[in-house]
């Protein structure tokens, strides 16, 4: 049915298709993350509160800034501006704070809602606020918020869950400071004056998030505070986010989507299957060569045969001894072609071959090599005494 690798081109397929439709089916987890985007609809982003702002109060007049006050404010706005930060934490560095400075001096806006703040701007009105969440886990205390001034004061406090993450305000200058909103013993929302504007500092940036603005009843507050901007263009900050999507990199961004998380895992996934397979060679068959044949045995005969027939026993008979010369030097380190009496004891010891059949041998050996010629039947008597010693040698 599959030819070549198609078939494991199909098990990649059915499981893509699988990944797919288990992906499709699994219930997707609520995502709790406090990230204060504009973008995001989780219970804690700010999307419903930013098309409040860009669709409903302040319609068309909302900009997003993308980079930092020093390069927003690098050429000062020509309307009534006010800047709008929301983050679980705003530290601004010292030259971006030089340039907030003279930008509410000159009558504009910064609002500003973190659960702490830091920098320039906090020590100059020395405000210091203390984390409270720890009150939030038990379940019978809520946090009952309310504004100071009598014209925007409920007649019931706005009541949150523990939820909620709040921060304080315990240490601020009183005198650069007024006091809008909070509880009956802590501020959560300030107000400095500066020059010709304001900053105003809000302890609590969850009541921004969707979770509390979306068929929310405190949704009011919303309005409250936003009725203290008196702006004609609104700057909506998305770099001062802890999960800001545009300073991360492209992995920061795959890993924070879990669909291109997913899609992701399985294409590392499908890879190391095809790089298992294609491991496999691929190349044309190669054609068998045969062996080149050894011919030593021929040439032996062959040159064997030209001795023989040329009837010159000597000739081969002192070829068969050199060999056997050789042999002796190899095996036993015997060197020299006169062997006596001791020579021949120590070849018997140590081919274990009596001392008789050495002697015989040895006086073969010298009879060849003392005659101008041999018989035939001299050459075979060599031979054998030869071969017989090279088959009881035990070593």
């Amino acid at each position: 049915m599959f030819k070549g690798n198609n078939k494991y081109y199909f098990i990649l397929l059915l499981l893509f298709a699988a990944m797919v439709w288990i992906e499709y089916n699994q219930p997707k987890p609520v995502d709790w993350r406090r990230t204060y985007a504009k973008d995001d609809k989780i219970p804690f982003g700010c999307n419903a509160f930013y098309r409040l702002l860009n669709e409903d109060i302040f319609k068309n007049k909302v900009e997003i800034q993308t980079q930092t006050p020093f390069n927003v404010l690098a050429i000062p706005p020509t309307k009534k501006t006010a800047y709008v930060f929301i983050n679980n934490n705003l530290t601004f560095s010292e030259l971006d704070c030089k340039y907030l400075f003279d930008f509410v001096k000159a009558g504009n806006t910064v609002f500003m809602a973190a659960n702490s703040f830091s920098g320039l701007v906090a020590d100059t009105f020395k405000i210091e606020t203390e984390y409270a969440y720890n009150l939030f886990n038990d379940s019978t205390k809520k946090l009952a918020l309310n504004f100071y001034s009598p014209a925007l004061k409920a007649n019931k406090n706005y009541i949150y869950p523990k939820a909620i993450d709040v921060a304080d305000f315990r240490v601020f200058d009183t005198t650069k400071v007024m006091l809008l909103a909070g509880t009956d013993s802590t501020p959560l929302f300030i107000k400095a004056p500066w020059g010709k504007g304001n900053f105003y500092f809000l302890s609590v940036p969850d009541i921004y998030t969707n979770y509390f603005v979306v068929n929310n009843p405190n949704r009011e507050v919303v309005y409250k505070t936003l009725s203290y901007i008196d702006a004609d263009v609104i700057w909506w900050d998305e770099y001062y986010k802890s999960y800001n999507k545009i300073k991360g990199s492209y992995f920061q961004f795959i890993f924070g989507n879990d669909s291109l998380y997913a899609a992701y895992i399985l294409a590392g996934v499908a890879l190391l299957i095809f790089m298992v397979f294609g491991l496999k060679r691929r190349q044309k068959a190669i054609a068998i060569v045969e062996p080149l044949q050894n011919t030593t045995l021929q040439f032996v005969e062959v040159v064997g045969s030209v001795y023989y027939n040329s009837k010159n026993h000597k000739i081969i008979a002192e070829e068969k001894i050199n060999s056997f010369f050789e042999f002796l030097r190899a095996k036993f380190s015997i060197t020299g072609r006169n062997i006596d009496e001791e020579g021949a004891l120590r070849i018997s010891k140590l081919s274990t071959i009596d001392i008789v059949e050495i002697k015989k041998l040895i006086s073969n050996i010298n009879y060849v090599f003392k005659n101008n010629s041999i018989t035939e039947e001299d050459l075979i008597q060599l031979n054998n005494l030869i071969d017989n010693f090279y088959k009881q040698n035990k070593r």
